[in-house]
């Protein structure tokens, strides 16, 4: 893609480089998650809409599956414009970065990085937190551990799967596509567990200080 996405026709200089623009899912996290928290959440309350953390979670992971699909379906059209300005795709990283006449704009990235980000928002620190309180008083730091382990789990499964795609010649957009589908698998798995998930504060207490203290502590920690 076109690196010289604020102006810029020296073919010899570095403009913006792929890995730079993490930081827009940086900028975007710190612009939504106070959103999310300080406005809209309280809206669906105010509307009486059910949009609760299960839910929350359940469109983060959507959103997180959309991103994917975005750019499967925008890969073929990167690399077309890209093999018909005369360059060869096997040294693609060489061109990273510089103006690429004829090239996409990296700016076209920007999309993809706001609904992964929007649902990344919804997701992760909602999750954090219905876990935290689910687990109970005894299991806080249990629950924290295995929500990072899960993560952890995730970024080994790409280990795995991205040499076996390299070694297959998928193309960008068809390793997108795949990871789109393990993400839906995953997203459908997710909604049968929520589905059949009875929250803690709907469980019958063992007893009535049990009771007692378990309204007491989600009086303080509303979600």
């Amino acid at each position: 893609m076109n690196g010289a996405i604020f102006g810029g026709t020296d073919r010899t200089k570095s403009y913006v480089q792929s890995a730079q623009f993490s930081i827009i899912n940086t900028i975007f996290i710190i612009i939504l998650v106070p959103i999310l928290g300080g406005w809209f959440y309280p809206f669906c309350t105010r509307r009486g809409w059910n949009f609760g953390p299960q839910r929350r979670m359940a469109a983060g992971f959507f959103f997180i599956v959309l991103s994917f699909a975005i750019s499967a379906a925008l890969a073929p059209k990167v690399e077309e414009a890209f093999l018909k300005t005369g360059r060869d795709m096997a040294k693609a990283e060489k061109y990273d970065g510089f103006y690429c006449e004829g090239c996409y704009s990296g700016l076209w990235q920007v999309p993809q990085w706001f609904v992964l980000t929007l649902g990344e928002a919804l997701c992760s620190p909602t999750g954090v937190q219905f876990t935290y309180i689910e687990a109970g008083r005894q299991f806080r730091a249990v629950s924290t551990s295995f929500w990072l382990l899960s993560t952890s789990l995730g970024s080994i499964l790409i280990m795995i799967f991205e040499p076996i795609f390299v070694d297959a010649g998928m193309s960008s957009g068809t390793k997108s596509w795949a990871y789109s589908g393990i993400g839906l698998f995953g997203f459908f798995l997710y909604c049968i567990a929520s589905y059949f998930y009875t929250p803690r504060k709907q469980r019958a207490s063992i007893n009535e200080a049990a009771r007692l203290a378990k309204e007491a502590e989600f009086a303080m920690t509303k979600y």
